[in-house]
């Protein structure tokens, strides 16, 4: 088995008290854990000390990112599964699957799940070559002005470069919220010239001003001129990445400033220009699926400018409600239908068989009809509500037509002003 965990996840897994040493002394967890519990992990532990990824990581390897709290995990699995079902078999090159962690507040459950890890690889590796590697990133994460919480995790990407030998010239980052649909070994060849990361447009061309944390800082304005792009997929030309300072200068960025999309505001705001796009194809987000279905719908005789895209489509992003783990009655799509679209069937058709974490994600997948009616008539009661909220702002146009275009106007000139 080549699962590599990070044994410094060792540190206070499930508690608050004593901080362990990364030694193998299994005595260290016996007072946190039954007698099987102890066995069971730390077995996994000190059989992933004794292994070395040497063998893979002299071979040409395609190393690949991921964040993960524990409890999300199980939906990561599936993404990975996708990546090593769409790899082509004639090209051997192995996978090194890198897993970044926060392991504070880490319990008996986040045990539980990392145990499944070398099931997992077992999985994967009968079907393509593969490591899976974890990294607590802890430590480094508390060096960001950031609550520590589930979702803390997200910045910890910016750390990634510090988990590859220097010889490793890229690396893929991904969002777990990912289905991959072909090879994606593939992007690896993209001609990214001298920029440092190879990205996609966002579904939103630009963000508002970032307000400064001091406050008597002046707030953070993008360029006018800058494509804002979704850090959701990221191909990483690591050498420039560090001679850039990519990562100090992206968390010295979080502490002086109000992130709204937490790390992809940084990378947005220091990367800037030194980003190099690809087709959408490489992170279709689901809100483009709208977009699609616009030109279709309302432009029936103009050409659709995102066919290609979508008839090449390479990795699909679940950036909105409902996530494919999410009951699809949680959100409605433009005619007020549950969302069963979006290559959903596909996930689910993995995560049943995607052991060992098939058992909780089909009975997951059963709760959904058990909430089913009181899930939709949630969803219809918020998008009723949204329709009259657009009906009152047209009532009110209509009555005071003079008053919206002077409010218009006003914030036109105040938003020039302010980019001055």
């Amino acid at each position: 088995m080549r699962v590599k965990l990070d044994c410094a996840l060792l540190k206070g897994f499930a508690m608050k008290k004593p901080k362990y040493q990364a030694r193998n002394d299994k005595n260290l967890c016996l007072k946190h854990l039954n007698s099987s519990q102890t066995e069971a992990i730390w077995g996994d532990f000190t059989d992933c000390q004794a292994q070395s990824t040497k063998n893979t990581l002299d071979r040409a390897s395609f190393h690949i990112f991921f964040n993960s709290s524990t409890p999300y995990l199980k939906y990561l699995s599936v993404l990975l599964h996708s990546i090593v079902m769409h790899t082509d078999s004639s090209h051997s090159a192995p996978y090194v699957f890198h897993i970044l962690l926060d392991s504070r507040g880490f319990d008996l459950e986040s045990q539980a799940e990392l145990a499944k890890l070398p099931a997992l690889q077992s999985l994967l590796n009968s079907i393509h070559p593969c490591t899976i590697s974890t990294h607590d990133c802890a430590t480094l994460l508390d060096t960001i002005t950031a609550p520590i919480n589930a979702t803390r995790v997200i910045y910890s990407r910016l750390f990634l470069a510090r988990f590859v030998p220097t010889s490793v010239q890229k690396a893929l980052y991904l969002d777990i919220d990912m289905l991959a649909l072909s090879d994606v070994r593939e992007v690896f060849s993209s001609n990214m010239q001298d920029s440092i990361i190879a990205v996609t447009r966002d579904v939103v061309s630009s963000q508002p001003p970032l307000s400064a944390r001091d406050t008597t800082g002046a707030p953070y304005h993008f360029s006018p001129k800058h494509i804002y792009f979704n850090s959701g997929m990221m191909l990483i030309n690591l050498p420039k990445w560090r001679q850039e300072l990519i990562e100090q200068r992206c968390v010295e960025f979080l502490n002086t400033y109000h992130a709204l999309c937490f790390d992809q505001d940084a990378l947005n705001a220091i990367v800037g220009k030194n980003a190099y796009y690809l087709d959408i194809c490489w992170n279709l987000q689901t809100q483009f699926y709208n977009q699609y279905r616009f030109y279709d719908t309302y432009k029936p005789f103009h050409a659709n400018p995102m066919a290609q895209s979508f008839a090449t489509r390479k990795i699909i992003h679940y950036v909105c409600e409902p996530k494919p783990w999410s009951s699809p009655y949680l959100a409605l799509d433009s005619t007020h239908l549950p969302m069963f679209g979006y290559e959903r069937a596909i996930w689910w058709d993995l995560a049943r068989r995607t052991k060992p974490f098939a058992k909780q994600l089909i009975e997951l997948e059963s709760s959904f009809t058990s909430r089913a009616l009181e899930d939709y008539a949630n969803a219809l009661s918020k998008d009723l509500q949204a329709m009259q909220l657009r009906i009152d702002k047209i009532i009110a146009l209509l009555k005071n037509p003079l008053g919206f275009a002077y409010r218009a106007c006003k914030a036109k000139v105040v938003g020039l002003f302010t980019r001055i």
